[in-house]
């Protein structure tokens, strides 16, 4: 069983599902993901002062993230005065 199938079988016939519970199904200590939360990277709703999560909250979590490009590295050697310095 796959872990979207996991997820899918927690909320069955939820709309939200508690903070401990979302820990255990991705794999978490809750610590790790109440940092996850707070850096941005997992959505999550506040019922009182406690979090909650959706199944699209966790979903969009699990998605593969598009890598960041390289950064373009100069070929050519400059000094500080700004000439091309001898290779």
């Amino acid at each position: 069983m796959t872990l979207i199938d996991e997820i899918e079988q927690l909320f069955a016939g939820r709309l939200l599902i508690g903070h401990a519970e979302a820990a255990r199904a991705l794999g978490f200590d809750p610590k790790s993901l109440t940092r996850e939360g707070d850096r941005g990277a997992v959505r999550y709703r506040l019922r009182g002062k406690r979090r909650c999560y959706a199944r699209e909250d966790l979903a969009e979590y699990l998605k593969p993230q598009t890598p960041l490009p390289a950064p373009q590295v100069r070929t050519s050697r400059i000094s500080s005065t700004g000439a091309p310095m001898p290779r």
